[in-house]
Formats: C-alpha cells, sequence, structure tokens
C-alpha cells in the first residue's frame, strides 16, 4: 500500500500524545503540554523508520531504546536515575498494551489501509476521523483512569515555595496525611525536608551545623529546634529550622518548622508537608 509522510507523522504524532498522556496519568505526574507535544514530535519524526525495511533487528532495537530515552527525558524531565527508570517503565508499559493491541488488529483483521512495521503503526484514513478516534480513546483512558484512582486514590503533590533568612525554594511537595508533626513545646506544624532543600535555605545540613555550634568552629548560632520523632520501628530526634513564610499555591502560611529528613526524600518531591496545608485560598 501507499504510505503518505503527512498521514504518517500525524497518525504517530497524536497516538504519541496519548501514549505519553497515559503514562503521565499512571505516574500521576505534571508533565507541562509543550514537553508532551515535543517529546510526541519526536516520536512522530521516529515513525519513517516504517520504510526502514532493511534495516538489522539489532540496529532496530539500539534505536528504540535511544528514542524511548530522548522521549522520556523531553517528556518528564526527570531529576534522578531513578525517575527515569520509573517513567521509561511507565511508558514502555503504554507502549506494549498499545503494540499488542495494534498487532492483535493487524494480525486477526487485516485492514486494507492499515500498516504495521518496525512498531510502526500507520492509517491510511481521513486526519478529521484520526482526531476523533484519538478524542474518543483519551476519553477511555480517562475513564479508566479514574476507576483506577478511585479505588486507589493517587498521592497528591503541590508546589511550595520556603522561604527562610530571605532565600526562598521552590520545590513539588507530597501530601501526606499521615504526616501530624507538630513542636511539643510551640504546637507549630512541622514539614520534613530532604537535605538538598534544608542546605538551599541554611547553606548547610542542619545536623552539620548543629555539630559546627557544639564545637564553636562557626560564629552562625541559627536557631535550631529538635523535634522528637516516634515510628513504629525507632525513635529520633529531627533538626528544624523556623521559615519566614511557606507559600502552598497561593496560601501563605507562617510559623511552619521545617525538620530535615535523616534519610532521602524522593527527588521529585522533596518536601512532606501535612494536608492542613493543602487548601485553597
Amino acid at each position: 500500500m501507499t504510505v503518505y509522510v503527512d498521514v504518517l507523522l500525524a497518525t504517530n504524532l497524536f497516538i504519541n500524545c496519548l501514549l505519553l498522556s497515559g503514562a503521565r496519568r499512571i505516574l500521576h505526574c505534571d508533565v507541562k503540554t509543550p514537553r508532551l507535544l515535543a517529546a510526541s514530535f519526536i516520536g512522530a519524526l521516529y515513525s519513517l523508520i516504517i520504510f526502514a525495511d532493511t534495516l538489522p533487528g539489532f540496529a532496530r532495537a539500539v534505536l528504540n531504546i535511544a528514542v524511548l530515552s530522548v522521549i522520556t527525558l523531553v517528556a518528564f524531565k526527570p531529576k534522578s536515575v531513578k525517575s527515569f527508570l520509573k517513567y521509561t517503565a511507565a511508558f514502555l508499559l503504554v507502549n506494549f498494551i498499545f503494540a499488542g493491541l495494534m498487532l492483535a488488529l493487524w494480525f486477526f483483521v487485516k485492514p486494507d489501509k492499515m500498516l504495521y512495521n518496525n512498531f510502526v503503526v500507520y492509517f491510511d484514513i481521513d486526519v478529521k476521523l484520526l482526531i476523533i478516534l484519538s478524542a474518543a480513546c483519551y476519553l477511555v483512558l480517562r475513564l479508566i483512569t479514574a476507576f483506577v484512582r478511585h479505588i486507589s486514590p493517587p498521592k497528591k503533590t503541590v508546589s511550595v515555595t520556603l522561604t527562610h533568612r530571605m532565600k526562598s525554594v521552590s520545590v513539588s511537595a507530597l501530601v501526606d496525611t499521615g504526616n501530624t508533626l507538630t513542636d511539643g513545646f510551640s504546637g507549630e506544624a512541622v514539614i520534613i525536608a530532604d537535605k538538598s532543600v534544608t542546605e538551599k535555605l541554611a547553606g548547610e545540613s542542619l545536623y552539620a551545623l548543629i555539630e559546627k555550634q557544639t564545637a564553636g568552629v562557626t560564629k552562625d548560632f541559627e536557631r535550631i529546634r529538635l523535634i522528637p520523632v516516634s515510628t513504629v520501628s525507632s525513635q529520633s530526634l529531627l533538626a528544624a529550622i523556623k521559615l519566614e513564610e511557606m507559600t502552598v499555591g497561593n496560601v501563605k502560611f507562617s510559623n511552619v518548622l521545617l525538620a530535615e529528613s535523616r534519610s532521602p526524600v524522593n527527588p521529585d518531591c522533596p518536601v512532606i508537608i501535612n494536608e492542613h496545608f493543602n487548601r485553597e485560598e
């Protein structure tokens, strides 16, 4: 059959948008539309491999992995190797489901105006019909995602800005309904952050700062509080500083303590806040 390049690119642009949207919903992550479109366009350009009938299997596999990695980096902008692997796995899962459906359709139905080669699908159909079908598929995907969220509510993330000593850091925060940590003396709410966040606000790790103050090797007498924390298996003290202000969305909060976690926190959401802070203005 005759393959038209414009239809091929348009078809795979829509399909890649759909697949990336599916991966985004599985991961419950925030992907900006321009990044999603850019990644989808890269995938659409790669669909031209459909013409490479003589490409060796090994070379095709290497190209697939390379392009998959580029698409993941452009769309999700992972901040660590762990995040990259997570995003890639989700995108691969959606791709495998779609590829299986397309292969089954091609094998059992043999549509006259469909070509499936090198894991690239081509439909010789009207672009308007393609848009309608894509919208329908996306609607089905949203219904499935809504059902999954209903039986397993996702962890919610919000954007927060932390201010201390005229320094501000804006990051994503995980809303943890189980975090009810407060200062036992003042009753002030306590949020937990990765060391990378406290270092930006206080200049260095709060625990390192405590050691320097104890040894008398620093003139920076930052007031650091020790917050007792109890878990099922252990008890510990978390070093904390008082923030001048915390902004969650458009809502500003005062009298908030920022405690530094003793173990690494997810680099994509390096701050953990209480459900109390997650409210509209």
